[in-house]
């Protein structure tokens, strides 16, 4: 079951410091830099959010972007917000045929911060933490969650649970502040338990092999 939050229905299926660009370095709280760096995203289908990984690339879950209706998959864009009152549109680069990952660009305006990307896979048992949305909140504000990684799977980072409906795109942040895998699903597992799926963005996997990087859905 994928986090990506439908409108219709409300029904669940499935990133420096304010007023500093670039990526961030020498951070105070791996939680407080998700939630000013992960940005929110908004489609005509639903909400979710999404990972800056530069001053306008964007990497997301591709359930995020591409509807998927009887006459195949098509390209949707989107709009994107941040906690510090930035907010942009995306339109989808290219997606990786192999996983449920896009690059997007914002069209408009620039982020304000970005996160580096992680250099190799990280070690099981470690610590990671994503942002989603506080349904407590009326402001639907950002809530964040700290769990460990459980495996590696192809590609895919696993770990012990997401962060609720919503979170489809988010980055999984380790302890050193960089990226590791984009969030795109969950995988049920026993009564009321989960393990949640991401994408891993270190090398071979990310940048996107050019064999493997599709414009079209």
């Amino acid at each position: 079951m994928r986090p990506f939050l439908l409108l219709a229905g409300v029904l669940s299926t499935g990133c420096a410091l304010a007023g500093r660009s670039g990526p961030i370095l020498a951070p105070t709280s791996i939680e407080k830099i998700a939630t000013l760096t992960v940005v929110r995203i908004a489609t005509k289908g639903g909400i979710a959010h999404g990972c800056p990984v530069g001053p306008r690339d964007l990497l997301t879950a591709g359930h995020v972007m591409m509807r998927y209706g009887h006459a195949g998959p098509e390209a949707i864009p989107a709009t994107w917000s941040d906690t510090s009152g930035h907010s942009g549109s995306l339109t989808m680069l290219y997606f990786d045929a192999r996983r449920d990952l896009v690059l997007a660009e914002s069209t408009d305006v620039p982020f304000a911060r970005w996160f580096a990307l992680a250099s190799t896979p990280p070690a099981i048992g470690t610590r990671a933490h994503a942002v989603g949305y506080d349904f407590d909140n009326p402001s639907l504000s950002q809530r964040t969650v700290s769990v460990r990684v459980t495996g590696l799977l192809g590609g895919d980072v696993l770990f012990e649970r997401s962060a609720g409906p919503g979170s489809s795109g988010s980055c999984w942040i380790n302890e050193a502040g960089e990226v590791i895998a984009i969030h795109h699903g969950n995988f049920p597992r026993g009564q009321k338990k989960e393990t949640a799926s991401g994408s891993g963005v270190w090398p071979p996997w990310y940048p996107i092999a050019e064999r493997w990087r599709s414009e079209e859905p």
